[in-house]
C-alpha cells in the first residue's frame, strides 16, 4: 500500500533540490528523509532520484509519477480539511424534518447560527407531517424530525426527547365573530377549521362528519394565514410564528382537545452524524428558550 509520508518525502526532495532541504521543510532528519525515499524506491522497485554530490537529479520514472504525487497530496491534505470540519458538524450535509408551526419558531434562530458559522455545511428541511416524517425517518431520508412524539415514546425502534408540553391555540381575523369573548370548543367548531395535517391529533376531526363545515389541512403557514385572514375559518396551531394579522381566542374549556410532547424523534442505535449532533443541540437550546 502506498505511503504517504514516503510520497512527501520525496516531493519534499524534488522541491527543495536534496534531502537537507527536505529535511528542514518537514521538520525531520536528514537520514530519515532518505530512507523513506529509499523505502519508497524499493516497494516498487524503481528509482526516483538519482543522488550526486551536488544534489539530486529527478529521473525520468520520477518525473513520470511526480504530477500524481502532487494531486494525491493535494487532494490528502482536501480530505484532511473536509475530516476535521465533519468531525466539528460544520460540514456536510443534515436532513431532518419538522412542523410547520414548529419550523416558524425553531428554524430561524438555529440556522442563523449555521449561517454564520463559516462553515460549509449543507441543510435539508422536510416540512411535513409526522406521519410523513416517520416515514422518511425510517427509511433513512432525514436523521431525525420535531414533532408530537405521543405514540412513538414506547416504541423500541424510536429515541424521543421531550421539548416542551404544546396545547393548542385558536386564531382567526380580527372581526370574527369568535372574538367577543371566552368560547366552548363546539362554539369553534361550527365554523370551518384549518391547521397542519397533524391537526387531528388536537381535534376529534373524525366527528366532523356531514353536516360539520369544512377542515382544512395543509402544512404550509402562509396559506393557512390567507385563507384565515379572507374568511371565518379558524386557525389551530400549537407554539410558533402566527400569521401576521389574526388574534388569539380566548378558550372557556379544552375537553374537546388535547395536549402533545414535542419532541426530537431518531432511531434507535443509528450514530448521527456530527453535523446532526450540532444541529440537535442548537435547536435544542432554542427550544429551551421559546417553550419557556
Amino acid at each position: 500500500m502506498l505511503d504517504l509520508e514516503r510520497v512527501r518525502s520525496f516531493v519534499a526532495v524534488v522541491r527543495t533540490g536534496s534531502f537537507t532541504g527536505a529535511a528542514d521543510e518537514l521538520n525531520l532528519s536528514q537520514p530519515a528523509v532518505s530512507r523513506s525515499v529509499q523505502a519508497l524506491e524499493r516497494q516498487f522497485g524503481v528509482r526516483l532520484l538519482d543522488r550526486h554530490r551536488g544534489g539530486v537529479r529527478v529521473t525520468p520514472a520520477g518525473k513520470q509519477v511526480l504530477e500524481q504525487a502532487l494531486d494525491l497530496l493535494s487532494n490528502a491534505r482536501a480530505m484532511e480539511k473536509a475530516l476535521s470540519a465533519a468531525s466539528s458538524g460544520l460540514a456536510g450535509t443534515v436532513r431532518f424534518g419538522v412542523g410547520p408551526f414548529t419550523a416558524t419558531a425553531l428554524l430561524p434562530p438555529a440556522l442563523t447560527r449555521f449561517t454564520a458559522s463559516g462553515g460549509s455545511l449543507r441543510v435539508e428541511v422536510t416540512i411535513g407531517s409526522r406521519t410523513a416524517m416517520t416515514k422518511q425517518l425510517l427509511d433513512d431520508e432525514i436523521e431525525f424530525f420535531i414533532g408530537a412524539q405521543d405514540g412513538l415514546v414506547g416504541d423500541a425502534t424510536f429515541s424521543c426527547l421531550p421539548l416542551a408540553e404544546i396545547s393548542p391555540r385558536f386564531f382567526v381575523r380580527p372581526d370574527h365573530p369568535l372574538t367577543s369573548g371566552p368560547l366552548t370548543i363546539a362554539e369553534i367548531e361550527a365554523y370551518p377549521i384549518a391547521g397542519g395535517t397533524e391537526l387531528g391529533s388536537v381535534l376529534d376531526i373524525g366527528r366532523r362528519g356531514a353536516g360539520k363545515p369544512p377542515t382544512i389541512l395543509i402544512n404550509n403557514v402562509h396559506v393557512l394565514g390567507e385563507v384565515c385572514l379572507s374568511t371565518d375559518t379558524v386557525l389551530v396551531a400549537g407554539v410558533g410564528s402566527i400569521p401576521p394579522g389574526l388574534v388569539e381566542v380566548s378558550i372557556a374549556e379544552t375537553g374537546g382537545t388535547s395536549r402533545s410532547t414535542l419532541g426530537i424523534v431518531s432511531v434507535r442505535n443509528r450514530t448521527p452524524s456530527p453535523a446532526a449532533e450540532q444541529m440537535r443541540s442548537e435547536l435544542i437550546r432554542v427550544a429551551r428558550t421559546v417553550y419557556s
